[in-house]
């Protein structure tokens, strides 16, 4: 499963280590996993951090305040610092017999040893030549497991976060009642009866697991900030037959689509179009892509206003209330339903459902065409499926950035006919209060800077050329 861990991920699971010792605590849990992608800071998964009201000081402190009230516990002094005070040098020790045996030799033993017996019990939860032990197994084993769902070979920060927050969502009934690892808790002062790994997590987000608190009115507190955390994640990619296109993209690609939705949100557009694509990538601002357009006279702010230049001539929908705001004029909590749901049943089964029930049946009509809890639409669906084509063109494994814009050019410039659409695609663009014949506003946003859009074809073709798959 570590094979699978980008640079980045390992990156953060050395900072969650540093966190960990920061903090004087002997092991390394999820809620240090939380802090390490928070001082990494460069990922998706951090930003989507942020934007939830988490950031590393804060994290830090509300860390403390679980220290505070048993939930954690408090600085400890080290293995090797207990040893130093005896004259023992622990480093010392570990590289000698490493240099004797031989480094694979002395980890086979140190786990060996420390392999619990059938009932449970029998040897040793650790010895101190181990390490700190990691009790974050189950949520990068979520983390893997949801990268295989999405079709990833790799688990990068975006994963790990779903790992830590789908593990805090989890009760912990029944490793808990397995006597070694009640011993190894104790070895390194993890409170006796501690209800499940995710305590300490859902405390920094101030939410609590799931299963916690049976029969409450509503979604505990700070559980939409977890729920949109993951609503987040997965729409960059899961739940759908968009998995084998979006499982490809690289992290600044999916950080890409993350601020193209906000650009959406901020035009008050309930859909994602190709044109909120190239805002976002004006907003992420570091890619080659971005600065193809800068360029040529294209910033975020004149881009923003040009769009919505093109929403008064009726190219673009005027600002809409969103679902999230026509219900709650009914009373009726979006993300308290969605929150309900996801808990009982598991957001994988209801993304399915939302799924299913807008597919068109085999003969016409039937089903609806859209659902609330399915989010805003993916109206520039077309445009990423031609940027996959495009990486593949260039024998690129990965969709960049660069990819992207080629593809919003390469939609921009289809002849109408091409991209009318099905059936169900044009009841959409209807739902949605886009103009008949909606194609993308892309092209019309480009041409307003007088833009040609073959140029920018070759311009970023030509800077992709040089970079290896």
């Amino acid at each position: 499963m570590a094979d699978q861990f980008t640079d980045q991920a390992r990156r953060v699971l050395d900072l969650a280590r540093d966190e960990a010792d920061r903090l004087g605590h002997r092991y390394v849990g999820p809620e240090h996993l939380v802090l390490g992608l928070l001082h990494d800071g460069s990922s998706g998964a951090a930003w989507i951090l942020r934007t939830h009201g988490v950031d590393l000081g804060s994290a830090r402190a509300a860390l403390g305040r679980l220290v505070d009230r048993g939930l954690v516990p408090g600085p400890r002094p080290s293995d090797a610092e207990l040893l130093g005070s005896l004259g023992i040098d622990l480093d010392a020790i570990g590289r000698d017999l490493g240099q004797v045996f031989g480094v694979q030799a002395l980890e086979r033993a140190t786990r060996e040893a420390t392999r619990a017996r059938r009932g449970g019990v029998g040897r040793v939860p650790r010895t101190p030549l181990c390490g700190p032990p990691r009790l974050t197994t189950q949520a990068t084993y979520l983390a893997s497991q949801q990268a295989e769902a999405l079709g990833h070979g790799t688990v990068g920060p975006e994963l790990l976060l779903f790992g830590v927050l789908e593990d805090a969502r989890t009760p912990w009934p029944r490793c808990m009642s397995n006597p070694w690892v009640r011993q190894l808790h104790a070895s390194v002062g993890l409170p006796e009866g501690l209800p499940g790994r995710g305590w300490a997590v859902a405390g920094i987000a101030g939410s609590q697991p799931r299963g916690a608190a049976r029969g409450a009115a509503g979604p505990p507190p700070g559980g939409r900030a977890l729920a949109g955390a993951k609503r987040r994640l997965r729409m960059d990619g899961s739940g759908s037959g968009g998995d084998k296109v979006l499982g490809r993209f690289t992290e600044p690609a999916h950080r890409v689509l993350g601020l193209a939705r906000e650009e959406a949100e901020r035009g008050g557009h309930r859909y994602l179009g190709p044109e909120h694509v190239l805002l976002g990538l004006l907003a992420e601002g570091r890619s080659g892509a971005a600065w193809a357009l800068q360029v040529r006279g294209v910033d975020l702010a004149a881009a923003r206003a040009a769009l919505a230049r093109l929403g008064n001539r009726g190219v673009v929908p005027a600002p809409r209330p969103s679902d999230i705001e026509l219900l709650s004029s009914l009373g009726i909590d979006l993300d308290a339903v969605r929150h309900q749901t996801e808990q009982m049943f598991g957001f994988h089964a209801v993304g399915e459902a939302t799924w299913w029930v807008t597919r068109r049946r085999w003969w016409r009509g039937g089903r609806v065409v859209w659902a609330p809890l399915c989010g805003p639409p993916l109206v520039a669906k077309r445009a990423l499926q031609l940027a996959s084509e495009q990486a593949n063109a260039l024998g690129h494994r990965e969709v960049r950035p660069e990819h992207l814009l080629l593809g919003v050019c390469e939609d921009a410039r289809q002849p109408a006919d091409m991209v009318q659409g099905s059936r169900r695609h044009q009841q959409i663009i209807a739902h949605l209060g886009l103009p008949e014949g909606y194609r993308g506003a892309a092209g019309p946003l480009l041409a307003v800077f007088g833009i040609d859009l073959d140029q920018v074809v070759d311009a970023v073709t030509a800077e992709l050329g040089g970079v290896q798959g």
